[in-house]
């Protein structure tokens, strides 16, 4: 129960409508709406998170109560114990098969649709530095030594120019006052 509501949890939380839930011993099914290539991935992995939570839980239970001598404490805890370790490790297993109807065929597809995101970021962030080497003008990669002389030689007249034009202009405040 705890597997089918890990599943149910995820898809709630992405707003995918549930329609049934169906338990047949130790094996559970979930009916819902659509949902995409990553959310998919996200119920399965949420179905075998549950169990593990609960596996957790159960360890914990165990460590505390190691010392507890308690003869009928004992003969609860311990099958009990027994389901939620053992057995649910178990499942766990069986649930992560890449076979069926099983979780693990939607949940090792997480491994090409992470690698295909890798290949897409990669080549967003190739094509984007291509981008930028073309927009940047680099003088000295294409020009000749004669060709970045004479832009030299005419930036600095232009700029002698501007300089003249401010000069002239502050001259002319100064007359003025």
């Amino acid at each position: 129960m705890a597997h089918e509501f890990g599943h149910v949890a995820v898809l709630r939380r992405n707003k995918i409508p549930v329609f049934a839930i169906r338990l047949y011993g130790i094996h559970g099914e979930i009916e819902h709406g659509y949902a995409s290539k990553a959310q998919s991935i996200r119920v399965a992995w949420a179905g075998v998170g549950a169990q593990f939570i609960a596996l957790l839980l159960a360890l914990a239970l165990m460590y505390f109560t190691a010392g507890v001598s308690n003869r009928v404490l004992s003969v609860i805890l311990g099958p009990v114990l027994f389901v939620f370790t053992r057995v649910n490790v178990f499942l766990m297993i069986i649930a992560l098969l890449p076979i069926g109807p099983f979780d693990g065929h939607d949940a090792w597809a997480a491994i090409p649709y992470l690698r295909g995101r890798v290949r897409k970021r990669r080549m967003a962030r190739l094509e984007h530095e291509k981008k930028m080497r073309e927009r940047a003008v680099l003088p000295e990669e294409d020009l000749s030594p004669e060709r970045l002389r004479e832009l030299e030689e005419s930036s600095a007249r232009a700029a002698a120019e501007v300089i003249g034009r401010i000069a002239k202009k502050a001259e002319k405040r100064e007359d003025k006052h």
